[in-house]
């Protein structure tokens, strides 16, 4: 069975005259590592908003491990993307008031899921972030607001990674990085993904990255605008 599958799936913002998602068919299976390319702008953010339950498609079906999200409410939704999504934004989304292992663990506080499969959030989250170059005690206890935007965007990889959800979303995370900087990044998140067991949808319009991924896929491909 599929991990994610998406049929006719429509969805347009409120007032646009086309629709910004507009996939009659799309499929990634357990373990494989996705690209999905394309200019920024063309709607593939949209698409992990979707995947992730955070908007509601028009149209059509979403099903992700199994479930169909079209049919969940939105606190069903909420839930769910806790128990099995990790997230890494372009920007992070990090509480800058907290530190990173807080950071970190913080899906475990809202996932029964993860708390059950994890005998201590807090141990895990030292090994995902030493794993990704950040050690040292004065650097793990800090605002993550006083960390570098790299130590911030491995902080935001780890938290996606904690507890091991079957499926992780990445929204453009190296946009902002050098060739040397991106490749490490991906080398961890990657090791983590391919050691949990995890699917990864990465999202760029990087295309030297390619050949990182089981499949590169062109967004164009999937994606038809058309008027809802």
């Amino acid at each position: 069975m599929s991990i994610l599958s998406i049929q006719n799936l429509r969805f347009a913002w409120p007032g646009a005259n086309q629709s910004t998602l507009n996939i009659k068919s799309f499929s990634i299976e357990p373990g494989e590592r996705v690209l999905l390319s394309d200019r920024s702008g063309s709607g593939k953010s949209t698409l992990l908003s979707a995947i992730a339950g955070t908007i509601e498609p028009q149209r059509g079906t979403l099903s992700v491990c199994g479930t169909d999200l079209t049919e969940l409410s939105s606190t069903e939704r909420d839930r769910f993307r806790s128990d099995n999504i990790g997230m890494i934004h372009q920007l992070f989304n990090l509480l800058p008031f907290l530190n990173a292992l807080d950071n970190v663990t913080l899906p475990c506080r809202f996932s029964r899921r993860r708390q059950k499969d994890l005998d201590n959030p807090r141990i895990e989250a030292r090994r995902l972030l030493s794993a990704m170059g950040m050690d040292g005690e004065q650097l793990l206890s800090m605002p993550v607001s006083e960390l570098s935007v790299g130590q911030q965007q491995r902080v935001a990889a780890a938290r996606a990674l904690i507890g091991y959800p079957p499926i992780i979303l990445a929204d453009e995370p190296t946009s902002a990085l050098d060739p040397v900087s991106r490749d490490a990044f991906l080398d961890l998140v990657l090791a983590e993904c391919l050691d949990a067991g995890s699917t990864l949808l990465f999202v760029s319009h990087d295309p030297g990255i390619a050949g990182r991924f089981d499949r590169s896929i062109d967004w164009m491909t999937v994606n038809e605008n058309r008027s809802v």
